[in-house]
Formats: structure tokens, sequence, C-alpha cells
């Protein structure tokens, strides 16, 4: 097991909130305290807008106007998308994971830097593509992307489609990253029964984030491929609905333990 507190294993001997390099060294950093923080900044950016959206739909309410339903499912798909795929789930293990786990077992940084940095960019492609999405041609499926309503959505579902495959990436990496860091970058007179509550609560709940992630990108594939290539596929339009379904709340019900 490693202990390395050398400069270079940190990837940022200025400091991770001083040192030279400006937003460029912020962008290419592979220290695990600067990438929990911009996770923290994007995440509280979803939460944001979610919150915006969620205000957006009971303020027409309240307006006493009826609402067009199409207005409505839009607005309730992305309110629960951005609440749930791009807060709820990556929030904990993203933000506390990354910046406390490495301090809770005695070493210097994440057992792989340049993942950790690689799945921060995955949840940002995520989120920037679920925004382009919103722009070209909202989608109006609800969160939970029934078939067939989202292989025939008039709205850019393609697109918010791949954005959701590079968030389920981004979920299994940084599980990923978690379980391996617990199991060779403890201290060297560290066992497991000698870690503290929180580092075991993100090393079991990681197992959680790597099984939902990754099955979530593959079955967001599968999604994306009926879409795009007319309807046929696992979830085509002659699929059983319910298999979907099935599919969906097997991986989205685990978010409820993170």
């Amino acid at each position: 097991m490693s202990n390395d507190t050398t400069p270079a294993a940190t990837g940022n001997p200025g400091g991770y909130l001083g040192g030279p390099g400006g937003f460029a060294a912020w962008f290419s950093s592979v220290d695990h305290k600067r990438i929990a923080l911009m996770f923290l900044g994007w995440t509280m950016v979803a939460l944001l807008m979610g919150a915006i959206f969620g205000i957006l739909l009971i303020a027409r309410s309240l307006g006493g106007r009826g609402m067009d339903p199409r207005f409505i499912f839009e607005t309730l798909t992305y309110h629960r998308m951005l609440l749930v795929f791009m807060f709820l789930i990556p929030a904990i293990p993203s933000t506390l994971g990354f910046f406390l786990l490495p301090l809770h077992l005695g070493t210097s940084n994440m057992i792989y830097p340049a993942m950790a940095r690689c799945s921060l960019r995955f949840y940002v492609t995520g989120l920037v593509l679920l925004l382009v999405s919103l722009v070209m041609a909202p989608v109006g499926t609800g969160w939970t992307m029934d078939v067939p309503l989202s292989l025939t959505d008039p709205g850019a579902f393609g697109v918010l489609a791949v954005g959701l495959i590079f968030m389920g990436l981004s979920w299994f990496l940084t599980g990923l990253n978690i379980i391996v860091t617990v199991h060779h970058r403890r201290a060297v007179d560290m066992g497991f029964f000698d870690m503290s509550i929180l580092a075991w609560s993100l090393y079991l709940s990681a197992y959680l984030l790597v099984a939902s992630g990754l099955i979530f990108a593959i079955i967001m594939f599968y999604l994306w491929g009926s879409r795009v290539f007319g309807g046929g596929g696992l979830f085509g339009l002659d699929s059983d609905p319910l298999l979907w379904k099935n599919y969906f709340w097997f991986v989205t019900t685990p978010a409820a333990f993170f």
C-alpha cells in the first residue's frame, strides 16, 4: 500500500486554491481537492438550474393561465433529470469522495488522478449536452424516458441520450476510483476496520455507483441506437414497454442509497 506525499503525486505543488497557471491549471489539474471543488461547482449549477425549472413551473401554474401540456412535460423532464442524474447521484461521491477520502486514508491523492479528471470531464460533457438538447428542441419524455415515447418525441432526444451516456460513465469512473483507492492507497498501518465511517460509506456506495453507472450507460446506448436507427433493437417500437421500465428502475433504484 502506498502513502506517497511528494508534490508530483498531488499534481499540484502550488496548493489546490492558489498556485500558478490560472484557469488552465484548474482545467488540467489532477489534484483531488481541485477536482472535488470543480465537481462541487458544477453540481451546484445543476441544482440551481433544476430549482429554476421547478420555480418556473410553479410560477406559470400560479399565473391563472392554462399551460400547454407539452410545456409541462418538457419542464418536468429537465427538472427531474437535473436534480436526479446531475445532482443527487454524483454530488456526494464526487465532492466528499474526491476531497476527503485520500485525507481519511492517509494518502496524497486518488490512486488514478487522471481518471478522476476524466470523470469530471465526462460529467461536464453530459451536463452541456443536456443543455444543448434544451436549446435545440426540448425533450418531453419525462425523466424516466419511457419507450416508445422516447423514440417518437419530437425533441432532440438523441443529443440528450448521448449526454446521459457520458453521465453514466462519469458515475462508473468515480466509483471505480474510490474502490481501488481504498484497496491500494490506505496508509501502511491502516486496516479495513481502521477506516473512518465516511471512508466506509464512500467505499460501499461506490460499488452501487459502479454498477448503476455502467449499466445505465449501456441501456442508454441501446435506447440511443433505437432512436437513431429507426426504432429497432432491444428497446425498439415493437418491444415490450415494461422491458425498459424494468432496466431503468433496476439501475436507478440504488440511487436512493447514495
